[in-house]
């Protein structure tokens, strides 16, 4: 997350490097992903809920848009509703060099504006380093902390103003494109902020998120009847009518209903 940095993409390096905790060993990294099997259980942070994170005497607020498939999805407190990012993590704990023991272990921290809360922690430990990373809620980061022989880092939660549930499924069916035996779709994951819907598109390999009404169509569309989206294999632009999203196109091929 760079700090005060108004752009697209704003905000997702620090993220993945929080969420990821990519610590550089003798020109190898360690990727200490999340293991969803010793989450805690206490719930998860709904839509709409803030949580402003400090790092090197600079803050930054994230606005959780949804959940999907045991990951969060935020704004950051100063760009559009178009810039819908990933707080990255994986289903089981990755390491990519030998002989390096990741300890995890399950407790409790007091969140700001939450109070006391489960908590799992995953600590990394070598001859010069040592790195800790603390999850709560299902996955939301709490800090990171890197300490080293010429000192240290760390992402700090400072301040949060959540609401805690648990996430319904809308009742709004998936949207299915094809371009010959190719195929591409839309789904809804989950009730979002402002009345929006948070909305998944996949297409080939490439999938990204954006905030849209109850028939697909994305926000801040104003007269324009096609949308760029951003994915993580390039953008895929939407194509509306009054009935919807009508077609997608992506790496030059176009899907249709």
């Amino acid at each position: 997350m760079r700090f005060g940095e108004n752009s697209r993409k704003a905000g997702s390096a620090l993220i993945t490097i929080m969420l990821v905790a990519v610590v550089a060993l003798a020109g190898t990294a360690i990727y200490a992903a999340l293991d969803h099997t010793i989450l805690t259980k206490d719930g998860y942070a709904l839509p709409g809920s803030t949580f402003t994170y400090e790092s090197s005497g600079l803050k930054n607020t994230v606005i959780i848009a949804g959940y999907d498939n045991g990951t969060y999805l935020y704004l950051n407190s100063y760009a559009d509703k178009d810039a819908i990012d990933q707080m990255e993590s994986e289903d089981e704990l990755k390491v990519t060099i030998p002989n390096v023991t990741i300890q995890k272990s399950n407790g409790h921290v007091n969140v700001p504006g939450i109070g006391n809360t489960s908590s799992t922690t995953y600590r990394v430990e070598t001859e010069t380093q040592t790195a800790t990373i603390t999850y709560i809620l299902n996955g939301l980061i709490y800090d990171f902390k890197v300490y080293e022989e010429t000192g240290s880092d760390s992402v700090t939660l400072k301040n949060s103003d959540a609401k805690i549930g648990d996430y319904r499924n809308p009742d709004i069916p998936a949207m299915s494109f094809e371009n010959g035996s190719k195929k591409a779709t839309i789904s809804c994951v989950c009730d979002s902020i402002d009345d929006l819907y948070l909305y998944r598109i996949n297409v080939d390999e490439a999938f990204g998120y954006y905030l849209g009404n109850d028939i697909g169509i994305p926000t801040n569309m104003g007269n324009s009847t096609s949308k760029d989206i951003y994915t993580n294999y390039g953008d895929v632009t939407i194509t509306i009518s009054n009935d919807g999203v009508m077609s997608l196109k992506h790496g030059g091929l176009t899907y249709s209903r």
